[in-house]
């Protein structure tokens, strides 16, 4: 299954986000989206997002946070408790 990669411009910068499948219409089901661990992103995902789009029908969207992947950096310091 084909990937698209699309930035989207959010409060402290841009977000990188990939989406497996298409998003549908009113009636169409929801799209999954993925939340990485606290230090991860999109490429450690590997195949699993293309699987379980073919499987389950429906979109698949997992994204990088600020200052991780291919996301802008964030501004700042992580608070500690931010794991």
């Amino acid at each position: 299954m084909r990937a698209r990669d699309v930035y989207c411009h959010v409060s402290g910068g841009k977000v990188f986000a990939r989406m497996w499948g298409e998003l549908g219409c009113d009636d169409a089901p929801a799209p999954i989206v993925l939340l990485h661990d606290s230090l991860g992103c999109v490429e450690l995902w590997r195949d699993f997002p293309a699987t379980l789009a073919a499987v389950t029908g429906r979109a698949a969207i997992a994204y990088d946070r600020l200052g991780f992947g291919r996301s802008d950096a964030r501004a700042g310091t992580l608070p500690r408790d931010f794991i």
